[in-house]
C-alpha cells in the first residue's frame, strides 16, 4: 500500500472512530456493535509477517467472540494473495467503493442559508437519523458515541425548508483534509440541489478553517452521488471493498434488558416437549427459576439472533479453558429449516478451529443428526442428554 492511500485510510480512522480498536501485526480489528461496516472490520493497511492463514483464522474468533461477522475492508494497494485467499474461504465482495478526493486552493463554494454548528445537536442527530431511516436505539447510540470519540474538529449541517428539515451532511477536519460524511437529503426533496447546497456549505466553511484538501467515500454503485461529486470537482482516487462470508443468512445483535422474556418464550418453545418427555411436566413456576438462573450465570456470552432485522432466536457460548462450550442455538420455529443453526454451526467450528468444541442435547431431539453430520461425536452421556465433541 502506497503512502498516499496509507494517509487517507488513517484519516479516515480518526473521522469515523470505532468503539473498540484491536492492533495485530499491520492489521487494525474495529469493533463497533455492528454499526457500519467501515467501523467494524479488518483493515490490513501496515506491513504483515505472520502467515495469513493464521491471521485470517484468528480475526475470525476475534469477531465471533464479540457476536459480530467478520469482515476484511480491502483496498487497492493490498496483496491480491490475501483477496484471492478471502474469495477462497468464501468472502464475497460487498459495496465497492470510491474515495475521492479535491484540492481546495483555487475552488470557491457558496455558504448557502444552511444551519451549521461545531458539535451534533439534537435537531441534526433526529434528523440524520429520520432520514437514513435509523430507528434502532442500539444502532443510534453507538453512532452517538463515535461522533462524540472524534478528536478532530467537527462542523454539521442541515437545511431547513417551511420548519422542516431536509438535508443534513457533516464534516471532519485534521492537519487539513476535511472529509465529507452523512451526506443524505429527504427523499421527497431530492433532484432539487439540496444535496449540493448542504456539501457546498460544509466545504466553503472547511476552507475558511484552513482546509486545503477535500476527500469522501461513496459507493460505486450510487451514480447520482458520484455525479454531484464530480460537478463539485472531487475525483477517484482509489477503491476498496468489504469481503464478507457467503454462509451469514443471520445476525447477532446484543442482548438488552426487554429481551428476557423473548428468550424464555424462545427457549420454552424449544425445549418445553423434550422436559415433559423427561421429566413429566413443564411446571411454569420451576422453569422461570431455572431460567433466571442460566439468565444470571450466561447472560454475558448470549446474543439475540435475527435476521433482516426480526429476532428470530437465541445463541450462547463461551470458552472455558481450551475449549468452547456451546450452550443453546434456539430458533423460532417459523424459521427452522431454512439452514440457519447450520450456518451458526459452521461459523463457531470456524472461529475455534483450534480447539475442542462441546455440547450437548436431548436424546430425543433429531438434531443429533446434523452436528455428526458437521463432524461432532459422541463421548459421553448423561440419563437424559448426549454430549458431543469436535
Amino acid at each position: 500500500m502506497n503512502e498516499q492511500i496509507r494517509l487517507y485510510e488513517e484519516l479516515s480512522f480518526n473521522s469515523h472512530p470505532s468503539l473498540q480498536t484491536l492492533y495485530y501485526d499491520g492489521w487494525i480489528l474495529r469493533f463497533s456493535n455492528g454499526y457500519t461496516n467501515r467501523a467494524n472490520s479488518v483493515n490490513m493497511i501496515y506491513s504483515s509477517t505472520i502467515d495469513l492463514q493464521t491471521k485470517i483464522a484468528v480475526c475470525e474468533e476475534r469477531y465471533f467472540s464479540e457476536h459480530q461477522p467478520c469482515v476484511f475492508k480491502v483496498t487497492d494497494g493490498n496483496d491480491e494473495k490475501l483477496d484471492s485467499l478471502l474469495a477462497d474461504k468464501g468472502y464475497q465482495v460487498v459495496t465497492p467503493t470510491n474515495l475521492m478526493s479535491m484540492d481546495l486552493t483555487d475552488k470557491q463554494f457558496e455558504a448557502g442559508n444552511c444551519i451549521i454548528t461545531e458539535q451534533p445537536s439534537e435537531e441534526w442527530l433526529h434528523t440524520y437519523f429520520a432520514l437514513e431511516n435509523c430507528t434502532d436505539v442500539q444502532m443510534q447510540s453507538t453512532a452517538k458515541q463515535m461522533l462524540d470519540m472524534i478528536q478532530n474538529k467537527t462542523l454539521y449541517c442541515r437545511i431547513v425548508e417551511a420548519g422542516k428539515s431536509v438535508a443534513c451532511a457533516s464534516a471532519v477536519i485534521e492537519r487539513g483534509y476535511m472529509t465529507l460524511v452523512h451526506v443524505v437529503v429527504d427523499e421527497a426533496y431530492r433532484g432539487r440541489g439540496y444535496g449540493r447546497k448542504v456539501c457546498e456549505a460544509l466545504l466553503f466553511e472547511a476552507k475558511q478553517q484552513g482546509a486545503h484538501t477535500a476527500y469522501l467515500q461513496v459507493v460505486q454503485n450510487n451514480k447520482v452521488a458520484i455525479n454531484l461529486y464530480e460537478k463539485l470537482g472531487y475525483k477517484k482516487l482509489y477503491s476498496y471493498w468489504y469481503r464478507v462470508k457467503k454462509s451469514m443468512p443471520y445476525k447477532f445483535r446484543p442482548l438488552t434488558d426487554s429481551d428476557y422474556n423473548f428468550i424464555y418464550q424462545v427457549k420454552k418453545d424449544a425445549y418445553k416437549n423434550y422436559v415433559e418427555m423427561n421429566f413429566g411436566s413443564w411446571n411454569e413456576e420451576d422453569q422461570q427459576g431455572y431460567f433466571a438462573k442460566f439468565m444470571e450465570a450466561y447472560k454475558d456470552g448470549a446474543v439475540i439472533i435475527t435476521k433482516d432485522g426480526i429476532d428470530i432466536g437465541f445463541y450462547n457460548g463461551e470458552v472455558v479453558d481450551d475449549t468452547y462450550e456451546i450452550g443453546n442455538i434456539c430458533i423460532i420455529p417459523e424459521y427452522q429449516n431454512r439452514g440457519i443453526g447450520t450456518a451458526i454451526l459452521k461459523d463457531i467450528l470456524d472461529a475455534n478451529r483450534d480447539r475442542t468444541v462441546t455440547l450437548q442435547y436431548f436424546k430425543q431431539n433429531p438434531v443429533g443428526r446434523l452436528y455428526e453430520r458437521l463432524g461432532f461425536k459422541v463421548v459421553g452421556e448423561t440419563k437424559f442428554h448426549y454430549q458431543m465433541s469436535w
